[in-house]
């Protein structure tokens, strides 16, 4: 099973989850986010993306993580 998790849930991060979860690799992948709005993580959740409760959650439960915030939040 892949893991894959998403630090930021904005237009880019929803939108590549989206697109994950449309695919074929849905069926082999456990996708996780993490954003500070947690309404946005909530929304996701139709599309069988795990809420995590903090970035070092997300790092523990994935075997890659990606970034999608903006500079001004790093």
């Amino acid at each position: 099973m892949n893991t894959i998790g998403f630090l930021g849930t904005g237009n880019m991060g929803t939108a590549i989850l989206k697109g994950i979860a449309g695919s074929s690799m849905k069926s082999e992948t456990k996708l996780y986010a993490y954003n500070p709005t947690a309404a946005k993580v909530d929304a996701l959740a139709s599309y069988g993306v795990q809420k995590c409760s903090s970035e070092a959650e997300v790092a523990a439960a994935s075997a890659v993580s990606f970034s999608g915030n903006q500079a001004a939040e790093i």
